[in-house]
Order: structure tokens, then C-alpha cells, then sequence
């Protein structure tokens, strides 16, 4: 089953979108498939503490894409992943991407809500219950390897994919034990 694994990073307090990172990968054999990437502009006074986290400068932003521009090129490419318009994300980042799409004027593609998922909610339950911390913290408890910087779109979309892929594996190995002592 092939998913596309979305990650935001916003502004504060607004919320406004800054970048977009998205991988389309295969649950089932963990490849990574596909790669989008954008940042971008902003039209408003930049949060110096997002500045920090991200290592998202005011001047990188101004060279990027204005957000109805920005979205355009990620439906687009999430309509051409063959993902069966599976959207995945830590946290609600697809329903905001897909809130501040409509506000802009833009009509995201039609998903039913089953395709679209709040991976840390498998994180909680594959974990045993209320987690502190975010994704760093499943990417250690579940011994997965970041592979790239914290805080910034497409690394954090690619380990939240990496770490799916590894609860989905773990899952069938679950799955096939528990058959075989069924049928003994």
C-alpha cells in the first residue's frame, strides 16, 4: 500500500504555512517513491523563535513560492503519487494544509476521511498509551535513525514515513504469529 506522509512548518502564532515537505513511500517494503519539497512566502512579521527551530531565514522565504502557488504544486504532485489519496501526517498538518488551501481559494482533492491519518495517534497507541514529546521522540523509542535536520518539512515527513513503515512491518510479524498459534 503505497501513502503519502505529509509535515508542515508554520508560523507563530498564526500558523501560516512556511514550508511544505511530503514523501510518497510503500508501507509494505518501506521504499521512500517520490519527494516534494517547497518553501514558502510569507506576508507577514516572521517569528524569530521559528527562525530558530527551523533554520528558516527571512531571506529564503522571500525567494519562495506565494502559498496559492505553493499548494497548487503539492495537490498536484500528491494527485500523481499513486497513493490512492492516502495523506498521512504527524499531528493534523493534512487538515491544515487542506483548511488553508480552501481559504486561499484553492480546492484541494476530494479525500475521504479513512485516507486521511494522524500518525501520532498510532504512535500512542503502538507505544501503549499518552506519549510526551513529538516525533523525535517516537523516532527513539522505536530505534529509527533521523536522517535529516529536526524541524524542517521534508526530513520530518521522511522519518515519520520510515517510522510508519516500521510499525507496519512490526504489525504483520504480530499479525502472523498470532495465526499461526490459531491454526497451531
Amino acid at each position: 500500500m503505497n501513502i503519502t506522509v505529509l509535515d508542515l512548518e508554520q508560523n507563530q502564532p498564526s500558523g501560516t504555512v512556511i514550508e511544505i515537505g511530503a514523501v510518497a513511500c510503500n508501507l509494505k517494503s518501506g521504499r521512500i517513491l517520490n519527494r516534494y519539497s517547497t518553501l514558502v512566502a510569507l506576508n507577514e512579521v516572521y517569528d524569530p523563535d521559528v527562525q530558530v527551530l527551523t533554520g528558516i531565514t527571512p531571506e529564503m522565504l522571500k525567494t519562495a513560492p506565494c502559498f496559492p502557488v505553493a499548494v497548487a504544486g503539492f495537490w498536484s504532485w500528491f494527485e500523481n503519487n499513486n497513493t490512492g489519496h492516502r495523506l498521512w501526517s504527524w499531528g493534523p498538518d493534512h487538515w491544515e494544509l487542506k483548511r488553508q488551501s480552501l481559504a486561499a481559494g484553492f480546492q484541494p482533492p476530494k479525500m475521504h476521511a479513512c485516507n486521511a491519518k494522524d500518525i501520532a495517534s498510532f504512535f500512542r497507541l503502538a507505544a501503549g498509551g499518552p506519549q510526551k514529546g513529538g516525533l523525535a521522540n517516537a523516532l527513539n523509542l522505536f530505534e529509527v535513525a533521523a536522517v535529516g535536520p529536526r524541524h524542517r518539512a521534508l526530513p520530518d515527513a521522511e522519518d515519520t514515513a520510515v517510522l510508519m513503515c516500521k510499525l507496519f512491518k512490526e504489525a504483520q510479524t504480530v499479525f502472523r504469529i498470532k495465526e499461526l498459534l490459531r491454526n497451531g
